[in-house]
């Protein structure tokens, strides 16, 4: 005796026969797509106490470098109807910014770093003046890290667990020791950490971390 069997099967196909005595494919299920997740909100955790964090480095800095993304972010940012109070001081501050493509520096005083960009920052560390100091753009933080370009590194970690997206540190199999010179932990469970790059140096005990962090 033969039983008919309706197999799904993608594209319209017509329905197959089978005998009772041969075994039937299971349909194919196609891999279900996760929807991509949105970068987390960090808005709110830019209260008062972090901004007074944040403010003493990019006021007493010589210049702020930035990407050609970054910098057309914070150009939109700080000269847009919402420019918050700090507005003028980002916009009258000397910019650099690393970019073949950058069509439009108009935003405040801003020079354009093209060919050798390794050289020219070299040669603009000589210089006397203030900091030179990249607020954004994880990929030229990368690039400076690579190049040995970077003395300081600034970060604050939120008390937000990310599991897809881009990574600070990544693509490069190279060792970095830093020196954690500086650590606040701020009320909003935001964690400010200090380094210093740590070439050819011996990483610091777990009681001498602990008394940075006090």
């Amino acid at each position: 005796m033969k039983v008919k069997r309706t197999a799904r099967v993608s594209g319209g196909s017509e329905p197959r026969r089978t005998s009772r005595n041969s075994t039937p494919r299971p349909a194919e299920v196609p891999p279900r797509r996760r929807k991509p997740t949105p970068p987390p909100n960090l808005t709110p955790y830019y209260d008062d106490e972090i901004s007074q964090a944040v403010m003493p480095p990019l006021t007493a800095a010589g210049a702020h470098l930035y990407g050609r993304r970054s910098y057309e972010l914070f150009r939109g940012v700080f000269t847009g109807p919402a420019a918050p109070p700090h507005a003028q001081l980002m916009t009258s501050m000397p910019k650099l910014v690393v970019s073949t493509t950058l069509d439009c520096p108009d935003w405040g005083p801003t020079t354009v770093i093209r060919g050798d960009v390794t050289a020219a920052l070299a040669r603009l560390k000589e210089q006397p003046g203030g900091d030179i100091i990249v607020g954004a753009s994880g990929t030229l933080v990368r690039f400076l890290l690579h190049e040995g370009l970077l003395d300081e590194l600034r970060l604050l970690v939120h008390p937000v667990i990310v599991g897809p997206g881009r990574r600070l540190f990544e693509g490069d199999d190279q060792n970095m020791p830093l020196i954690l010179t500086q650590a606040q932990a701020h009320r909003n469970g935001v964690v400010a950490l200090r380094y210093t790059l740590g070439h050819g140096t011996v990483a610091p005990t777990l009681s001498e971390v602990s008394q940075c962090a006090t």
